[in-house]
């Protein structure tokens, strides 16, 4: 999306991608113009307040997972400790031996 001088005057264009080409759409040079250009202007600002908002909740999820990491690895342990043992998935008290 781009202005592009023609002679005395500015135009607006739009690009459009359909299959492998690019279209230009003429909006005009007018108010109509000037309109469109700031609503693509505030959505480009809208998607950067997201990306942003995005990238912080991945960081909060890599923390969150880090820690649930830890708390599995020191319940592994503990449970082996007092003597369980894991088995497809689910953690079992080891028997002890029988007697004859």
């Amino acid at each position: 999306m781009a202005w592009a001088s023609f002679k005395n005057s500015k135009r607006y264009y739009r690009k459009v991608r359909e299959g492998k080409k690019v279209r230009s759409i003429y909006l005009g040079n007018g108010e109509e113009a000037h309109a469109a250009a700031k609503a693509v202007e505030e959505a480009a600002k809208q998607r950067m307040a997201l990306r942003e908002i995005k990238m912080q909740d991945k960081s909060l999820d890599d923390r969150i997972s880090s820690a649930v990491r830890e708390c599995s690895a020191l319940t592994a342990n503990s449970l082996k400790t007092a003597g369980f043992y894991q088995y497809q998935r689910e953690w079992k008290i080891k028997k002890p031996p029988a007697n004859p």
